[in-house]
């Protein structure tokens, strides 16, 4: 996987942004959780309700038939509960995992309001490619709009013809300060034609920041430059400190 950041840019363009966070630009419109994970649990258990329902009206309360029919849609039930619980983005890790998981199935709407406002803007990204570019001729993304971020994480996804990327959010969370985390994400590229999936030797740094009782994403690109290493947190963090 190519990327196409100059590093020095994109951590001077991190330590701006963090500035500017800093400095009290600290507020967002909540985001909440996924109510669509609820809905879906709801439908899962009116389901489950049904299934039961109809087992007891023609084969009687026979313990096995109700376990045989209600696994399923009790799976389905559970499993979207915890989605949904995990999607209120109230600590670090809940927030990466939501931002990754709605990332890699194209949900860009949602992916895209957990970003900082800061990074919700016209500064242009270069998707990530299976084939190294001609830096000048890679197509470029702002993030000041739904329709240009999905566009970017459209082409990401899509590496190559027969390459595809997904994230994952690991349990690692550093805390820097309370308000201030990393998590680290792993890259995964999956090679359709050879059905071989891929990890490969780094992962993504991602930063954190809390904004009111929520957290943001700090750079909504695949591998941003300033996400390799975050020593420059620390940087802007003491710079400051000696400045007051």
């Amino acid at each position: 996987m190519f990327v196409y950041d100059d590093v020095e840019v994109a951590r001077q363009r991190a330590a701006w942004k963090l500035n500017r966070w800093l400095d009290g630009e600290n507020y967002d419109d909540p985001v909440g959780q996924n109510r669509r994970f609820l809905w879906l649990a709801v439908l899962a258990g009116a389901v489950l309700i049904f299934d039961i329902a109809m087992v007891s009206h023609f084969v009687g309360p026979s313990p096995f038939a109700l376990l045989l029919t209600a696994a399923g849609p009790t799976y389905v039930f559970v499993r979207l509960l915890v989605a949904f619980a995990q999607s209120s983005v109230d600590t670090p890790l809940n927030c990466v995992r939501d931002f990754v998981r709605n990332a890699n199935r194209g949900a860009n709407t949602r992916a895209w309001k957990l970003l900082t406002p800061q990074d919700r803007d016209n500064y242009t990204r270069a998707a990530p490619s299976v084939v190294e570019q001609d830096p000048v001729s890679v197509k470029r993304f702002a993030f000041d709009s739904r329709a240009s971020f999905a566009a970017y994480w459209r082409a990401a996804r899509a590496l190559g013809p027969a390459t595809r990327l997904w994230l994952e959010a690991t349990k690692t969370v550093q805390f820097i300060r309370p308000t201030l985390a990393v998590v680290n994400v792993n890259i995964h590229t999956q090679r359709t034609m050879r059905l071989q999936r891929q990890t490969l030797a780094y992962v993504v740094r991602k930063v954190v920041v809390r904004y009111g009782d929520e957290w943001r994403i700090f750079d909504g690109e695949v591998l941003s430059g300033a996400e390799m290493h975050v020593n420059w947190v620390n940087e802007v963090l003491q710079a400051r400190k000696a400045g007051e």
